[in-house]
């Protein structure tokens, strides 16, 4: 390819693709599933967190009581 040729004119790439709603649903797509992979984190921690709070009560209180 030279140097000279065009791939970009206006919102069209030289074979016809609306590269501005290209962009755009990858873009929604990336951020959608940040979101989501965040919520099911955010899900899966608090269902975890539980058990682990509760032996470390229990640990703190078994050496308060020595």
């Amino acid at each position: 390819m030279d140097g000279d040729t065009v791939l970009v004119s206006y919102n069209y790439c030289y074979t016809g693709h609306d590269l501005k709603t290209l962009v755009v649903r990858r873009f929604f797509n990336c951020v959608a599933k940040n979101l989501v992979l965040r919520e099911m984190t955010n899900c899966a921690n608090q269902h975890t967190e539980l058990p682990s709070k509760k032996r470390k009560i229990t640990t703190l209180q078994s050496v308060a009581d020595h």
